[in-house]
């Protein structure tokens, strides 16, 4: 099994990056939550890794740390949730969110990722629950907060991204212009450029 994989990163979009591992390339399918992480091409990087293998080809996936890792063996673990579901999840959820959102059998929470209905929301509980904990990290007060589901805001977000501005830039000028405009992708990076001052 590959376990993690450290390279410069080549290139990167909406769900994937290729990583250079001395001279070899890698793609990976990542969550939203995960590539909003990664540095900007050429940065050097470290990626857990996790291997699926199906009927109809092999899928390398890449994970932010160990803990998202767990996350996406955990999921994949219950009934009727593969690999690509699970992502969709973790691209909505940190891994502690999802704990918590299991622990409090919030339904309407794993109902509002794509792809997910109650009945499969009620499995992921009834098979998680007790079994899959949230980390204890320090900042964690039990309260369910998921990500930006993908859309607008995250095409704005990689964008962002891919012109070198900081994950902690991106999500603070996004915030801040969030309101003032019409929710297109193109609309968002325009202000937010203005916002980051690099607009021409």
């Amino acid at each position: 099994m590959i376990s993690f994989l450290r390279g410069e990163v080549a290139a990167r979009g909406p769900g994937w990056v290729e990583l250079d591992v001395g001279g070899i390339g890698f793609r990976l399918t990542v969550s939203t939550n995960a590539a909003a992480t990664l540095p900007a091409p050429g940065a050097a990087v470290r990626l857990a890794t996790g291997l699926a293998v199906r009927e109809d080809g092999i899928t390398l996936f890449g994970f932010r740390d160990e803990a998202e890792r767990d996350a996406f063996g955990a999921l994949t673990a219950v009934a009727g949730i593969g690999p690509k579901l699970a992502v969709s999840v973790l691209s909505r959820f940190t891994p502690d969110a999802l704990a918590r959102a299991v622990a409090a059998e919030d339904v309407a929470a794993l109902c509002s990722v794509s792809g997910v209905g109650r009945k499969t929301a009620q499995r992921l509980i009834l098979e998680l629950k007790g079994q899959y904990t949230a980390s204890g990290a320090a900042g964690t007060t039990g309260e369910v907060t998921a990500i930006p589901a993908s859309g607008p805001e995250e095409e704005a977000r990689a964008a962002l991204l891919a012109l070198g501005y900081s994950a902690a830039q991106a999500s603070s000028a996004l915030s801040a212009v969030r309101a003032t405009t019409d929710g297109e992708a193109s609309a968002l990076l325009r202000a937010a450029l203005r916002q980051l001052g690099g607009a021409r």
